[in-house]
């Protein structure tokens, strides 16, 4: 007998015809369901199923009934009813598994909302204090002393106020005392928000500006003394993604739209040492509050996404996935930095608000309220991941890495594997003699398959136009600007994996600009099987220096009033600390295998696609897809057959083995039962 529980109730079923779909040979994310059947409408059933006295009062039947299939009076499968039709005779239903309705029930699930609010990291590693001195100078006559040096400014010698800030910086790096130098120029104009940083290593220092009265001279232009923390992220700074959260610095010039002018566009920004700097300047006023330097924004490893979600749906997950040593470094970019605008007065600290935010801009010349840029270390980590579908994330990575989840629908597990794998495994279930003779068989002309970025970007697609002369192919991008080359001439830099051209836009000085990405679709071949990818490797770039993954991405930050959320689905690959040609240390994150010294490196991985380190994991499946023979096949199975096609996908007919695509099977209480099958045949 085969019957459906439901509330406590049993329904007495047809032969129900369930569809299961491994989904292995497909781009879509799958799940099992049957065929629609009908059921005759006692007052049982209705009061079952929940179904209204009047039938035509419009009552909602979207919304699935918790069911289990028994045969036999064995549970088979846990899953869920969908009421399609009913009248006063019949009901017409059909069964979802819970496969089927995780896919069915979580189609607006969003990955944020995978993390309780009380998921929280509250990041409190050991720093080091540092002290220096910020130098405002507006244009116009000043002295300044550090310790017994002295330099005198005449406002005549210096055209502006940037050709005299770069005159103070040459001098103190001149001082020749140890001091770590950096210059902020505002585009602002003449403003306060242009100055000279210096930070002590070895030698203590006092320094004083003295401003000669002069129009635009204020309170703001003076030395401040200043300190800084430099947090020390060793334990974060170990590829490990049981941190959960590591913090690569990233290049990203657009993440404020501009409106903050004195940032580099460097994220997660480390000092010489290796140790990620927390200083921000303060102001007086508001208006300038909203510049800063140094931004912090956490990026959560791949997999601990995924083991969120799965925790979120109360489905135990496992499997070889988590073990690869790859996937176990790879991070996913967002946009969500953790500052915020700290704004204090008589030493009480408070968060922004309408009320205090411009206080400073009504009130030039008060010097009680302090505004500062500040990071907030309890790190809700449900602003940290891409705000996208649990579906379509789950379906990205399915079709990145080529991995099937197998649901075990009794005892709410979830194993993630391989597809790979399982073409390879020997776990086999031997149907010879059961397979009827006749089948309709399709020959395959698949050429293999065509990869191509849902996410679209234009130098994608111009990667495909222009093949560099080998005599301009370097390895690193300070090789590329040595080189002897004519305008509209390409190059290609192996470490960024990028083409160049050399180019001339009226004023500005000849320079080599981006041209294309490595990272592109294939060129469309004739028959072959397309497989989008809908979430797509960081770039890297050179700035300063620095070998960093790069983007062009505003950010979602209130504190700026940027409200970006389109961020897609972007990762990249986390080494940790490691040291560039000037042997500065910083947190290293690359999508190819050349480290921050451009030096090809066996200890990273090629994230691209068509990568040596991506093939393995498409390349079993693509044989067996290309120039296939694609079969259907009647089959009979007994219940032992129909336990184990739970646990593999690989069948044997005499010498031939087979990997299952689709099987429709009726779920009948007879000991054995006929499935139809598709096919491909796994060469071998």
């Amino acid at each position: 007998m085969v019957e459906i529980l439901v509330n406590n109730t049993s329904i007495p079923v047809p032969a129900i015809i369930q569809k299961i779909r491994t989904g292995i040979f497909t781009t879509d994310f799958l799940g099992e369901f049957s065929y629609p059947f009908t059921v005759a409408n006692t007052p049982d059933i209705a009061l079952a199923l929940n179904l209204p006295a009047d039938l035509q009062s419009g009552a909602d039947f979207s919304i699935p009934i918790p069911a289990d299939l028994y045969v036999r009076s064995n549970r088979k499968y846990k899953g869920y009813l969908d009421i399609l039709e009913a009248d006063d005779i019949s009901v017409k239903l059909v069964f979802v598994l819970t496969s089927g309705f995780f896919i069915q029930a979580n189609a607006d699930l969003s990955l944020p909302a995978c993390y309780p609010d009380n998921d929280i990291i509250t990041l409190d590693p050991a720093y080091d204090t540092i002290q220096g001195y910020r130098i405002t100078c507006a244009h116009g006559d000043a002295r300044l002393t550090i310790n017994s040096n002295v330099l005198y400014l005449e406002k005549d010698d210096y055209e502006d106020q940037v050709e005299q800030l770069y005159a103070i910086m040459d001098w103190i790096e001149a001082l020749d005392i140890g001091l770590i130098v950096s210059i902020v120029i505002s585009e602002e104009g003449h403003r306060s928000s242009s100055y000279i940083n210096y930070w002590e290593t070895d030698t203590s220092t006092t320094a004083e500006l003295v401003q000669m009265p002069n129009e635009g001279v204020n309170r703001s232009y003076i030395a401040t003394v200043k300190t800084g923390k430099l947090f020390l992220m060793d334990d974060y700074n170990t590829p490990d993604d049981s941190n959960r959260i590591a913090f690569p610095m990233i290049y990203n010039p657009n993440l404020y739209e501009g409106t903050n002018s004195i940032f580099d566009g460097v994220v997660n920004r480390y000092d010489y040492a290796g140790r990620l700097n927390t200083y921000n300047p303060s102001y007086y006023n508001f208006s300038e509050a909203i510049l800063w330097q140094n931004t912090i924004i956490p990026m959560v490893y791949l997999t601990d996404i995924v083991k969120a979600v799965f925790k979120h749906l109360n489905i135990q997950v496992s499997g070889e996935f988590f073990d690869h040593p790859m996937i176990k470094k790879l991070i996913v970019y967002n946009n969500h930095p953790i500052d915020y605008l700290d704004v204090r007065q008589g030493g009480a600290s408070i968060r922004r608000s309408r009320n205090n935010v411009d206080s400073g801009d009504l009130d030039p010349d008060q010097t009680m309220l302090i505004y500062q840029n500040v990071f907030d270390f309890n790190i809700k980590l449900n602003n940290h991941v891409p705000d996208i579908n649990v579906l379509e994330f789950l379906k990205a990575i399915k079709n990145y890495f080529f991995l099937k989840y197998d649901f075990n629908v009794i005892q709410n597990k979830v194993e993630i594997r391989f597809i790979r794998s399982i073409i390879r495994s020997r776990d086999i279930l031997d149907l010879t003699g059961k397979i009827a003779k006749g089948f309709s068989k399709v020959y395959g002309k698949d050429s293999g398959f065509n990869f191509s970025y849902a996410t679209f970007d234009p130098v994608l697609e111009k990667g495909q136009e222009t093949i560099p002369d080998p005599d301009f192919t370097v390895d690193d991008y300070s090789t590329l600007i040595a080189l002897d080359a004519d305008i509209g001439q390409y190059a290609y830099v192996r470490s960024l994996s990028s083409t160049f051209r050399l180019e001339k836009q009226r004023e500005e000085e000849v320079g080599w600009e981006l041209y294309a990405l490595d990272l592109q679709n294939d060129v469309e071949v004739k028959q072959s099987i397309d497989w989008e990818l809908s979430m797509t490797p960081l770039a890297d770039a050179y700035f300063e220096g620095w070998k960093l993954p790069a983007i062009e991405m505003p950010a979602y930050c209130p504190e700026a009033n940027i409200f970006n959320k389109e961020t897609g689905l972007r990762f990249t690959c986390f080494h940790g600390i490691k040291q560039d040609n000037d042997d500065r240390s910083y947190a290293f994150a690359s999508a190819n295998k050349y480290d921050p010294k451009s030096v090809l490196s066996e200890d990273q991985y090629d994230l691209k696609i068509r990568s040596e380190d991506l093939k393995p994991f498409y390349q079993d499946l693509q044989n067996m897809m290309s120039k296939s023979h694609k079969i259907t096949r009647n089959v009979l199975l007994t219940e032992a057959d129909q336990y184990t096609l739970t646990r593999t996908r690989l069948i044997r007919d005499g010498n031939i083995i087979y990997m299952i695509d689709e099987i429709e099977i009726a779920l009948t209480d007879q000991e054995k039962t006929v499935a139809k099958m598709t096919l491909y045949k796994l060469k071998t």
